[in-house]
């Protein structure tokens, strides 16, 4: 295959709903998170005991994610186990899939999904017979596509009249036979779900989403909101005030609330106990809800000793976590915005700076996070990570919103701050030993 470019768009559009087959068999220190997802387990990266885990739905795109490296998709997961560069991924997986060799860079692929309505030999306006295949598209349409290739593929993939199928003309490769040159069309073919199939993911999918929706809204309304002068809550204020978070009224937290028994589920889904809980609300950039960050802490005020704990409750289908935050603090007519990654730190930068702070959950979240309107500086409180997963994290973001117009600064803890966390430093780690002076600036100050 060496002797042929490897169209990336053309493999990864195989490798689609497949990326449990190719990550089992390409990188076996991983078949112990897809057989677990998308439970967590080891990072098979870093080591740890919980950090890591895929997507719900890694088939289609390979998505996974650990609390310490950052979030990959398929390929970026193959380079980063088994130490392979983005060419040597994409050819392992080419090979996998036994993907066509040859095919120009330049080629757009062009899919159509549909019901199988004619497949065989049929004759052409010219005379002359040519394989093909007519299907009813889902747009209602109905398409033919002809070729000897296509022949291949549907033969390999087993598709048959009545079948529900995926189409995909790849593009093309030249070929030499008797001293000439031509070019050969190449396909893809795939046998989709049933209908019947279809109807009934369709509806579990449905049933599932309204699930995790009154879920998520039915916890978030009956949570406590955060009262600084309660006994009750003494478990979230303490976890807080042993970080030197003191919000000025609870009006900062806003999008924080406490639960006094929220039960702890570990990955057999067995309930280990029910402990004190700070949940604080993800929000898109129309202020829905999408999801709840969960914190679970001793009667003490500290993060319970086990598992993860912290963890996202799952988001309903059709929404998405990217771009979503957690706000601290409300945006000023200076449109002054600060970001961050944990909820910690971005409470810090909230107290610290006297600016609104959006917790992006992630390194991959602090990267897509959408902005709220009005928005026209951006401070990015990165975190010092020894990975320096942060650090590229803030450039991309730096990049992009260069890109929009949007002003932006970079700030970094300093080497001085002394390490707490294996991960690296973060801005609570700033506030806790050097107090609000160990931030560069104040919204009172001249910035």
């Amino acid at each position: 295959m060496s002797q042929y470019k490897i169209d990336a768009e053309v493999v990864l559009r195989l490798a689609s709903g497949r990326w449990d087959e190719i990550l089992s068999n390409l990188a076996p220190s991983l078949k112990q998170a897809i057989e677990r997802a998308p439970r967590h387990c080891e990072c098979p990266i870093h080591g740890g005991s919980d950090g890591f885990r895929f997507f719900r739905d890694f088939k289609h795109t390979g998505q996974c994610i650990c609390n310490t490296c950052g979030a990959f998709d398929g390929l970026h997961i193959l380079m980063k186990v088994n130490g392979w560069n983005f060419f040597t991924a994409l050819k392992a997986v080419s090979e996998f899939l036994n993907a066509p060799e040859g095919i120009e860079p330049t080629s757009r692929i062009e899919t159509i999904d549909g019901k199988v309505l004619f497949i065989g030999i049929s004759t052409l306006r010219n005379g002359s017979q040519c394989f093909c295949v007519k299907l009813r598209a889902d747009n209602g349409q109905n398409r033919s596509c002809w070729g000897r290739d296509l022949q291949r593929a549907c033969s390999v993939a087993g598709i048959k009249v009545g079948d529900n199928a995926r189409i995909s003309r790849l593009g093309t490769k030249n070929i030499s036979y008797k001293g000439k040159e031509f070019r050969k069309v190449l396909w893809s073919a795939q046998k989709t779900a049933s209908d019947t199939k279809l109807a009934l993911q369709a509806r579990m999918v449905e049933e599932e989403s309204t699930r995790r929706e009154v879920s998520i809204v039915s916890k978030w309304e009956k949570a406590d909101i955060v009262n600084l002068n309660c006994p009750q809550q003494t478990p979230l204020l303490t976890y807080l005030k042993n970080r030197r978070i003191f919000p000025a009224s609870s009006d900062i937290l806003h999008n924080c609330r406490f639960i006094a028994d929220e039960p702890y589920f570990d990955q057999q889904r067995k309930l280990v106990g029910r402990f004190p809980c700070m949940i604080c609300a993800v929000r898109d950039t129309t202020g829905e809800l999408v999801t709840l960050h969960r914190t679970y802490l001793t009667p003490t005020g500290q993060k319970i000793g086990f598992g993860p704990a912290k963890k996202l409750l799952p988001v309903p289908a059709g929404r998405t976590i990217n771009g979503a935050a957690i706000s601290f603090g409300t945006l000023a007519k200076d449109g002054i915005l600060c970001l961050a990654e944990g909820i910690e730190t971005a409470l810090s930068v909230q107290k610290a700076t006297g600016y609104p702070c959006m917790a992006c959950v992630s390194a991959q979240g602090l990267v897509n996070t959408k902005l709220p309107t009005g928005t026209k500086v951006v401070f990015i409180f990165a975190d010092n990570d020894f990975s320096e997963t942060g650090q590229r994290a803030a450039e991309r973001l730096r990049g992009r919103l260069l890109s929009e117009g949007i002003p932006s600064v970079i700030f970094l803890p300093g080497k001085d701050v002394l390490t707490i966390s294996a991960k690296g430093t973060d801005w609570n780690d700033v506030l806790r030993q050097y107090g609000e002076k160990g931030f560069p600036f104040h919204r009172a100050s001249s910035v």
